[in-house]
């Protein structure tokens, strides 16, 4: 597991842009502000012919959940696909906001002698344990899924997001 609620990663897929194009199209929905949940496909957001970025539909709540950008670059055999996840930037500016009065509380507790620091320590190391477990509990479904998918799994891929769909 990684420190901090962000990844890169790449799929070389030898697919055309095109088909991979096409097979993302049929998993993301325009973004809606008030989504009633019924039937839907695994993905928010948008695709053009140089990216895409997108967010996962859930039917909980889960505010660390991962921005999802991506980028095609064609080569000889297929497309590379360049993923980067990361946070929401709202996310990140309350986490600093969390981390940065934590820290002051801490600082100031340490400088005064008092046995306080020892209670703002554990406000410290929950808001990162909630923060990277929220993301990663979600960006690792979200990798296998976009792995299988882009690869040239397609099957597979439906099969996987139906399987996580019944489990949400």
């Amino acid at each position: 597991m990684k420190y901090w609620p962000a990844d890169t990663f790449e799929i070389e897929s030898s697919l055309p842009r095109g088909e991979v194009i096409e097979r993302l199209g049929r998993n993301i929905e325009p973004r809606k502000i008030l989504r009633f949940f019924g039937k839907h496909v695994y993905f928010q957001g948008r695709v053009d012919s140089s990216g895409f970025e997108v967010t996962r539909i859930i039917k909980y709540r889960n505010s660390f959940l991962p921005i999802i950008k991506g980028n095609f670059a064609d080569h000889d055999s297929g497309t590379t696909i360049t993923i980067t996840m990361q946070l929401q930037p709202l996310v990140v500016a309350f986490m600093c906001v969390w981390f940065g009065l934590a820290g002051l509380f801490l600082l100031g507790f340490a400088l005064a002698a008092s046995v306080g620091a020892i209670f703002v320590l554990p406000m410290l190391l929950f808001g990162w344990a909630l923060a990277t477990g929220g993301f990663w509990f979600e960006a690792g479904k979200q990798k296998k899924f976009l792995i299988s998918l882009l690869s040239g799994l397609g099957r597979k891929a439906q099969q996987l997001a139906d399987d996580l769909n019944i489990r949400q």
